[in-house]
């Protein structure tokens, strides 16, 4: 059986995180800040978290792969996504709410750990 996931944004050359998509996302500022938490699909299959914030100057994409987390299933980022709410950060207040509501996302589309790529991904 094949697996369809939508992505949300697809990572090229000119970022950090060339041949990652995003299945989701939440910013939890506004503005000229981010504060964002991502789910992603990486190039090898896999199902990756990560997250950061900054502020016009810089943008996630500005992210290296090496900060990214390996996760077991929409499960862990679940798990991990809870953990970057109760983090101590400027933006607790705002991250509460579109945490929320990723999960709940997340709850619906529940991203595996691995699928097959197909071997055109990077032109798709």
């Amino acid at each position: 059986m094949s697996v369809i996931e939508t992505y949300a944004e697809k990572w090229g050359r000119h970022t950090g995180l060339n041949g990652f998509r995003t299945i989701d996302y939440c910013n939890g500022a506004s503005g000229y800040e981010w504060d964002e938490f991502h789910v992603l699909r990486g190039p090898d299959g896999l199902l990756y978290v990560g997250h950061g914030f900054g502020c016009s100057c810089n943008y996630f994409g500005d992210t290296s792969p090496a900060d990214l987390t390996c996760i077991n299933g929409w499960h862990d980022a679940v798990k991990r996504l809870r953990a970057w709410v109760t983090s101590e950060s400027w933006a607790e207040d705002q991250r509460r709410p579109v945490a929320l509501e990723l999960e709940s996302r997340l709850s619906a589309s529940r991203p595996r750990k691995r699928i097959a790529l197909a071997k055109d991904w990077w032109q798709q």
